[in-house]
């Protein structure tokens, strides 16, 4: 979203297709530490523009 406005990007399949991951890419350490990961304390402040969840 651009100043509340929803936008569209165009991008071709050949350049998507170089950006995609798949499982198959990852490394055990790859997948252990991503599930480690936690986000910066100060990042909490910006809760707040999450959605909403029920």
């Amino acid at each position: 979203m651009t100043d509340g406005q929803q936008s569209s990007v165009l991008v071709s399949t050949e350049k998507w297709k170089r950006r995609v991951m798949g499982p198959e890419d990852f490394t055990e350490t790859d997948i252990v530490a991503l599930e480690s990961a936690r986000p910066p304390a100060d990042a909490k402040a910006l809760d707040d523009e999450l959605p909403q969840t029920s």
